[in-house]
C-alpha cells in the first residue's frame, strides 16, 4: 500500500473514530435532562475526573502529574459533571497546577477559564449543573490566607452561576448552576467547606460546612496502590453507597491513583484496573442504587484501554427510573410501615430493653401485622411520623409525645426525610439517624449502613389488594383490621371494644406496658366484643386470654385437680367470631417454671399458678402464656364479630382476663357450609361461585318465570357469586358445598342476590316477595315496605302483573311436571286421603286435624305445607 493510500486510510478511519466520539459526546452534553427534579442530588450517580484540567501536562511531568486525555470541555461534553481543580495564588486568576517539588506540573489553565468554560457549557445545557473541587496546590507551603485572597474574587465573579451548598438539594434547585466544594477555607463565599479531608484513605468521613447531620464518605487510596486492594475499597463503597441511598450522604469514590514511584510513576496502569473494575460492578449489578460520585483518571477517554469512556456512560446509565424514585411527596395520609428485608411492620408500643429503652419516645416495635401512622408534611420540611396514640402513650423528652421520634441528646427529635428507593421508600432523620431493625430483637433501633434500613408504605387500600395473595399456606396476618387488638391506652382510637357485662365488675389495668389487659369478675353473663368489616374469606382467631373458676388470688388444689382430671370442663367462657367459638384457656394451664422471671405465683402443692393481674399480664406480653386455640371462621357477609363471652352459668367468683387478639387471614375457601332449616326451603346467595353437582342433600334452583301467581323454578348445577337461589332439602340440612374460581350465569332468574343486609327497593309496576312463614304456611309471600333482607339470601322481584290478586297470598312455587313442588298456601286437611311422603308412604291424617310442615306428594304432585 503506498504512502498516500494509507495516509488516506487513516483520514478516514480517523474521522470515523471522531464521528464515533462527537455522538457518544452528544449524548452527554445534556444526560439530566430527563431525570425527575426532586432527586436529592446525592441520589445521582455522578462521573467526575481527578485533577481534571492536566490534559495539557507535557514533558517530564507527564509521567506522574497527567491524569486526563481530554480537555475539560471535552470531558464535559462526554458526560464528567465534577471536575477537581487545584488552583495557586501565584496569580489573580488562579494558575492551576497538579503535584508540588522538583514534578511540579503547570496544566496552562486558571481557575477563571475553567469556570467559564463550564458557565458557557451550563448556558448550552441550563437542565445540567457542575461539582467544582478545589483545594490548595501551592508549591511551598500553604499560605491559606493570601490563597482566600486569591479564590474569593474569582469566585465572586461567578456568583450568577455559582449555587451555595445545603443538605437536602434537590436536581431542581441546582440546574443550571455550579456548586463549589472548597477543601481548603475560602471565606465569605458561595463555596462549602469541606473538613478535614483525609489523605490517602481507603474510608473516610467528612463533615459539609462543620453540620454533623452531613457527611462526605471518601475513598481517595491513592498512593503506589496495589489495584487488587484498590478495587477491593472501591467495592466497599460501591456496596455501601448503592444500598443505603441516604440524602444526607454524598459518596466520593476514586479509581484514580498510581502505581510505582518517581519517574517510574504508572497512573494509567492504575486506571486500566479499576476503571475496567468499575465498569464490571456495573454490569453485574444493574440499576441497584446510586454510585454517588465516581472520580477517575482518563475521564471520558477508552484510548490505551484506559475505559475512561466506557465508565463514564455505565455511570451516567445507572441514572434510571429504577435507581431514581421520585422523594415520597405524600399525599398525607394513613400509611403502613414495612421493613423490606425482614417483612415485619412497625406496630405495637411494647418495652424496649437495654441502651434505647428511653430513646424512643413511643415505644415502638415491630411484629407481623403493623399497626397505621399519619404521615404529615406540616411545612414541607420532612416528615411527622403521627402514632395517633392519643395522650396516654409514653411520655417524649423531645417535642410531641404522639410522633415517632427517636430522641438523642446531640440533636433533638426532629422530622424524618422520606426518600425513593427501588420498591420501598427509605427513610432517615436528616441529623443522620436511621430507622431500622436489630438482627436479635423486634425493636426499633438507630441503625447505620444496613438493608435493614428499607422501608416500603403501605395504603390501607394496598393491603387489602394484597390479601389476594393469602392461602392456607400462606395465611396474612391482618390482626390491623381489628380496631386497637393489643388493648392499648389510647385515648384517639374509636370505636373502642364493647362490654356488655351482667353483674360482677371489670377494670382496665395498666401493665408493663403500654398496652392493657382488661378484667372482669363474678358476672352472670358477659359479651367483650367489637364488629369489624373484613373481605370475605376465611379467617383464624386467637387471642391471649384465660378463664378461673375463681379469684385469681383464690386458686385452690381443688380446682386445679378439677382442671387437669375434667380438661375443659371448668372452663364457661369462649373466644368467638361470628357463629364459632372455642374455651378460652384456663388459669390452670400456666406452664411453670417460666423463662420470664420475677412472677410472683402461688405454690399449690409444687405447682406454681400465677397470683394476679400483673403476673397474667406478663405471662400473656412476655411469655406467651394463655394462647387460645385458632378458631377458624368463614365470612361471607364483609361482617366479623370477635370477642369473649360466657358460655354457661357463672358461680360468682369467675374471672376473666383478656390481653389481646389477633386474626390471619387464609384467603378463599374450597368448600362453604350451606344450610337449610326443617322448613326444607331457604333463600341463599354466595360471594363465591358454588358447585352443586356433588351435593348429595340440598339442590339449588333459580326463578325462571312467574305467571298468573305460579313461579317456575329450574335446576342449577353451578352459579357465579352473588346469584340468587332457592335451596331446597325436605326436612333441611346443613351440606359443604364446592367453591370454584367461576361458573357460567345460571340464564333467567327473577331471584335477587342481597350482598349485604339490604332495604328492599321500590320501583313502579314491580313487587317484591321474600320467603316467610306466614299464617301457618310457609313460601314467598310480599315484602312490607322498608323490609330489610339479610346478607347471603335472596328475593324474588316479579312484574306487579304476574302476582296474585291478594296481596296476603302467597305465589305457588312449580318445580316442574316431573319434580315440581307446589305450594298450597291453605292447611292441608285431614280428609286428604291421597297424600304420601316423600318416601312413598301413605299418611295416617286421621290423628290430628292438621299435617305437619313440609313437602309431601298429593295426587301425584309435590306440595310443600
Amino acid at each position: 500500500m503506498t504512502a498516500m493510500k494509507r495516509y488516506i486510510k487513516s483520514i478516514i478511519v480517523l474521522s470515523f473514530m471522531l464521528a464515533a466520539m462527537q455522538t457518544a459526546w452528544a449524548d452527554g452534553r445534556n444526560w439530566m435532562a430527563s431525570l425527575p427534579d426532586n432527586v436529592y442530588i446525592t441520589q445521582l450517580s455522578i462521573p467526575g475526573a481527578h485533577d481534571a484540567a492536566t490534559s495539557g501536562v507535557s514533558s517530564i511531568s507527564a509521567y506522574f502529574a497527567k491524569t486526563q486525555n481530554l480537555t475539560l470541555s471535552d470531558q464535559w461534553d462526554a458526560g464528567v459533571r465534577v471536575f477537581d481543580l487545584r488552583p495557586t495564588d501565584e496569580s489573580a486568576d488562579g494558575p492551576i497546577y497538579h503535584g508540588a517539588g522538583t514534578f511540579r506540573a503547570s496544566t496552562g489553565v486558571t481557575l477563571k477559564s475553567a469556570l467559564n468554560t463550564l458557565k458557557t457549557k451550563l448556558t448550552d445545557n441550563n437542565k445540567e449543573f457542575a461539582i467544582v473541587i478545589i483545594r490548595n496546590e501551592n508549591n511551598t507551603g500553604q499560605d491559606n490566607g493570601k490563597w482566600k485572597n486569591v479564590i474569593k474574587p474569582i469566585l465572586d465573579s461567578f456568583n450568577d452561576v455559582l449555587t451555595e451548598w445545603h443538605r437536602d438539594l434537590r436536581l431542581s434547585d441546582v440546574r443550571g448552576k455550579i456548586i463549589v466544594l472548597a477543601r481548603d477555607e475560602v471565606t465569605e463565599t458561595k463555596a462549602a467547606k469541606v473538613g478535614g479531608w483525609p489523605d490517602n484513605t481507603n474510608y473516610g468521613t467528612i463533615l459539609l460546612n462543620d453540620d454533623g447531620a452531613y457527611h462526605i464518605i471518601l475513598q481517595d487510596y491513592y498512593e503506589n496502590i496495589n489495584t487488587t486492594t484498590k478495587n477491593g475499597y472501591i467495592k466497599t463503597m460501591l456496596d455501601e453507597s448503592m444500598t443505603i441511598h441516604c440524602p444526607n450522604r454524598l459518596y466520593i469514590n476514586h479509581t484514580s491513583g498510581y502505581t510505582g514511584s518517581g519517574l517510574s510513576t504508572n497512573i494509567g496502569a492504575c486506571a486500566k484496573s479499576t476503571n475496567k473494575y468499575v465498569c464490571d460492578y456495573l454490569d453485574a449489578h444493574p440499576n441497584i442504587g446510586p454510585t454517588g460520585i465516581i472520580m477517575m483518571d482518563f475521564a471520558g477517554s477508552d484510548a490505551s484501554s484506559y475505559y475512561g469512556a466506557s465508565l463514564v456512560n455505565k455511570i451516567i446509565a445507572n441514572n434510571n427510573s429504577n435507581t431514581l424514585l421520585p422523594i415520597f411527596s405524600g399525599p398525607e395520609g394513613e400509611y403502613f410501615l414495612q421493613n423490606v428485608e425482614t417483612g415485619l411492620w412497625i406496630q405495637g408500643y411494647q418495652a424496649i430493653a437495654g441502651a434505647d429503652r428511653n430513646r424512643w419516645n413511643t415505644a415502638a416495635n415491630v411484629g407481623s401485622y403493623g399497626r397505621p401512622f399519619l404521615l404529615q408534611n406540616p411545612a414541607n420540611d420532612g416528615w411527622t411520623l403521627n402514632t395517633q396514640a392519643g395522650s396516654n402513650e409514653l411520655g417524649c423528652e423531645y417535642g410531641d409525645a404522639e410522633l415517632l421520634y427517636l430522641d438523642w441528646n446531640d440533636g433533638g427529635a426532629r422530622r424524618w426525610k422520606i426518600t425513593g428507593t427501588k420498591d420501598n421508600a427509605y427513610i432517615t432523620i436528616n441529623h443522620d439517624r436511621w430507622l431500622s431493625v436489630d438482627d436479635s430483637n423486634p425493636y426499633l433501633l438507630r441503625k447505620d449502613g444496613t438493608t435493614r434500613n428499607a422501608w416500603k408504605l403501605w395504603t390501607r387500600a394496598e393491603r387489602l389488594e394484597a390479601l389476594s395473595e393469602a392461602s392456607e399456606a400462606n395465611p396474612i396476618d391482618v390482626s390491623w383490621l381489628i380496631v386497637n387488638p393489643e388493648l392499648m391506652n389510647n385515648d384517639r382510637i374509636t370505636p373502642q371494644w364493647t362490654e356488655d357485662r351482667t353483674g360482677g365488675d371489670q377494670k382496665w389495668q395498666d401493665g408493663f406496658r403500654p398496652n392493657r389487659i382488661y378484667e372482669a369478675w363474678s358476672f352472670s353473663s358477659i359479651d367483650f366484643h367489637q364488629t369489624i368489616s373484613v373481605p370475605n374469606g376465611v379467617y383464624e382467631v386467637q387471642a391471649y386470654a384465660l378463664y378461673s373458676p375463681t379469684g385469681i388470688n383464690s386458686t385452690n388444689i381443688n380446682d386445679y385437680n378439677n382442671y387437669k382430671n375434667n380438661g375443659q370442663s371448668t372452663v364457661k367462657a369462649a373466644l368467638y367470631a361470628n357463629n364459632e367459638q372455642v374455651p378460652l384457656p384456663s388459669i390452670y394451664s400456666f406452664t411453670s417454671p417460666s423463662p420470664v422471671a420475677d412472677y410472683a405465683a402461688r405454690d399449690l402443692g409444687g405447682v406454681s399458678i400465677i397470683d394476679g393481674w400483673w403476673q397474667a399480664a406478663r405471662a400473656m406480653g412476655e411469655d406467651h402464656q394463655f394462647h387460645s386455640a385458632p378458631l377458624r371462621v368463614i365470612v361471607t357477609d364483609g361482617t366479623l364479630r370477635l370477642g369473649i363471652k360466657n358460655t354457661d352459668g357463672n358461680p360468682s367468683s369467675n374471672w376473666v382476663i383478656i390481653g389481646s387478639f389477633s386474626l390471619k387471614y387464609l384467603g378463599t375457601p374450597t368448600a362453604l357450609p350451606v344450610t337449610v332449616s326443617s322448613k326444607g326451603m331457604a333463600t341463599f346467595s354466595s360471594p363465591y361461585a358454588l358447585d352443586f353437582s356433588s351435593a348429595t342433600d340440598i339442590k339449588a334452583y333459580r326463578a325462571e318465570k312467574v305467571n298468573n301467581g305460579t313461579v317456575t323454578f329450574q335446576p342449577v348445577t353451578s352459579a357465579p357469586a352473588n346469584t340468587g337461589l332457592l335451596l331446597v332439602k325436605e326436612g333441611g340440612a346443613t351440606e359443604d358445598i364446592t367453591v370454584i374460581d367461576a361458573a357460567p350465569s345460571v340464564g333467567d332468574n327473577l331471584l335477587v342476590a342481597t350482598v349485604t343486609t339490604t332495604t328492599l327497593p321500590t320501583e313502579t309496576g314491580f313487587l317484591n316477595y321474600v320467603l316467610a312463614d306466614k299464617s301457618g304456611a310457609f313460601g314467598f309471600f310480599r315484602a312490607a315496605n322498608n323490609y330489610r333482607s339479610q346478607a347471603g339470601k335472596a328475593y324474588l322481584r316479579i312484574n306487579a302483573n304476574d302476582a296474585p290478586s291478594s296481596s296476603a297470598k302467597g305465589l305457588t312455587l312449580n318445580f316442574g311436571d316431573e319434580t315440581g313442588i307446589e305450594l298450597n298456601t291453605t292447611n292441608l286437611n285431614v280428609q286428604t286421603s291421597n297424600l304420601y311422603n316423600l318416601q312413598g308412604q301413605r299418611l295416617n291424617t286421621q290423628t290430628s286435624n292438621l299435617i305437619p310442615k313440609g313437602i309431601y306428594i298429593l295426587n301425584g304432585k309435590k306440595v310443600m305445607r
